[in-house]
């Protein structure tokens, strides 16, 4: 189940939520029964990103850039 979950995880075009911290999650719903392992992390990784905007101040033409920087630099799994 986990390589067939990161096989479609790698096929798609994620912009701002990160492959791995996605398939933990969906691998959460799926292992344990976990029914919101995939809101929180679609929750956590929204406002963390939201958060990092806001401190830089970010003008509408700077989020698509800073959307591609924080997806390629962010780890795994958002911040808490």
């Amino acid at each position: 189940m986990a390589s067939l979950v990161k096989q479609y995880l790698q096929a798609q075009n994620l912009e701002v939520l990160v492959e791995n911290g996605l398939e933990d999650a969906v691998m959460r719903f799926v292992d344990k029964d976990d029914k919101d392992a995939i809101k929180d992390f679609v929750a956590d990784t929204l406002r963390s990103v939201g958060r990092d905007m806001k401190s830089k101040d970010m003008d509408e033409d700077d989020v698509e850039e800073h959307v591609s920087f924080f997806h390629r630099d962010s780890p795994s799994t958002a911040d808490e």
